[in-house]
């Protein structure tokens, strides 16, 4: 019959053509598995803990325990897939209404964004969220506002005050309550040249100075002192800047007087000016330099002193404050001499030097001047506040300080009839090879 032979071989080949079909989606998958093969890869997640309200009704708190609420989630899929995942398509979540109140556990569901990955794809370890239930405590602690960066140039941080009180309130485990160290709202003031106001979030550390974990955070409730909660851990910070007046000098009027026939000749300051910020109504009422009166006395006293005291308090009761980053701390040096003495600065560079050492480099403390006290004999009618260093000749003799080494060395001092000196007068010298012999 016609056409019957056609549809013979057709069915002849169907064996033939089936295991063609297996053959090349063999083919296909092994190239697929090769290229595209399937793998396994971790994710770190923290767990979103849900419905904990049902335990806020009955005035309980819980407490994580064995930091459970981070997990890692195990991923099987292609590597095309996996290659496309983020820690962020995935959802760890912890539902307080499947609680097993029994052992203190809530199973933990993962719920992935990627329509690619199933849940027989996902394992999460540890499977459960443990928690130790505990009743809820309240109480008061300190709020420390601190600061970070600097305002611009020419301006200081006169304070950071937190709107909402300078304290809080914090509920929640006993555990927990026990273990906070400080509780600080961190405010960047950098690039600031004005007065404003910020908002910033509270910030918990343990008293090893550990930050609390965000399922900590979340575990507490912060309200202010008039029970006010603050909604997401956060407080508005007054910042208020003052600007600050650079080089301004200090003037030390001291307590009390020298002894009997001794007078001040110098008061001077380290360092000798600061940087000083306070408000235009403080700076104006300052002027153009620090006073301060009555922190030293120099009562009785028959020679020169040396103190140190703090500015922080005197600042403090003028409105005013260092430049951040001063030493608070300043050193006053006062000079005495008898009536009649005075005190003649002689430059060091004119010092006369005899058998200055061969081949060797000289270092003079102080390198600048040296201060020789003299005092009128009375011989002659001599005027000592009219010597001057023009007036004197000096010298030191370093014949026998010929060998590299530090000495401390008489200095002659010849003065114009009618004068002599207040006291012996040495200067410190450094003898040291030259650059040639070290070579």
């Amino acid at each position: 019959m016609e056409g019957v032979e056609p549809v013979k071989r057709t069915w002849n080949n169907i064996g033939l053509k089936i295991i063609s079909v297996l053959v090349a989606f063999g083919i296909w998958l092994m190239v697929v598995n090769t290229d595209d093969p399937e793998k396994t890869q971790p994710f770190n997640v923290t767990v979103t803990i849900e419905n904990k309200e049902k335990l806020e009704e009955a005035g309980k708190v819980y407490r994580v325990i064995d930091n459970t609420d981070e997990v890692t989630i195990w991923v099987t899929a292609r590597k095309s897939v996996i290659q496309s995942l983020r820690a962020s398509d995935f959802k760890a979540i912890a539902d307080f209404e499947n609680l097993n109140e029994a052992v203190g556990s809530i199973p933990i569901v993962v719920e992935c964004s990627n329509g690619k990955i199933t849940q027989d794809k996902i394992k999460v370890l540890p499977p459960s969220l443990k928690i130790e239930l505990e009743d809820k405590k309240e109480q008061e602690f300190a709020l420390n506002v601190e600061k970070t960066g600097k305002p611009v140039k020419g301006y200081e941080v006169a304070s950071m005050e937190a709107v909402q009180g300078k304290k809080i309130y914090i509920a929640g485990a006993e555990s927990l309550l026990k273990i906070i160290g400080k509780v600080s709202v961190p405010v960047s003031v950098q690039g600031y040249s004005s007065d404003r106001t910020v908002t910033s979030s509270i910030k918990i550390t343990d008293k090893n100075g550990a930050p609390f974990t965000e399922t900590q955070m979340n575990s507490l409730e912060l309200k202010t002192m008039e029970g006010a909660v603050l909604s997401e851990g956060k407080v508005d910070v007054n910042v208020k800047l003052w600007p600050i007046k650079n080089g301004v000098p200090i003037k030390i009027i001291p307590k009390g007087m020298p002894a009997d026939g001794y007078h001040i000749t110098e008061i001077s300051t380290t360092p000798e000016t600061l940087n000083i910020a306070g408000s235009e109504k403080a700076l104006k009422e300052m002027g153009s330099f620090l006073k301060i009166e009555d922190l030293i006395s120099v009562d009785g006293i028959t020679e020169d002193m040396e103190t140190e005291f703090d500015l922080t308090q005197v600042l403090n009761e003028k409105n005013l404050k260092l430049e951040s980053g001063t030493e608070p701390v300043i050193t006053v040096k006062v000079k005495v001499e008898k009536w009649g003495d005075s005190t003649v600065a002689f430059p060091v560079a004119q010092l006369d030097i005899i058998a200055y050492p061969k081949d060797k480099n000289l270092v003079f403390t102080p390198a600048d001047q040296l201060m020789i006290g003299v005092r009128s004999t009375g011989e002659v009618e001599a005027l000592t506040s009219m010597l001057t260093a023009d007036d004197i000749k000096v010298s030191v003799d370093l014949t026998e300080y010929q060998d590299a080494g530090t000495y401390s060395v008489p200095v002659d001092v010849e003065l114009p009839d009618g004068y002599e000196l207040v006291s012996p007068v040495t200067i410190y010298v450094n003898v040291e090879g030259n650059d040639s012999d070290k070579n």
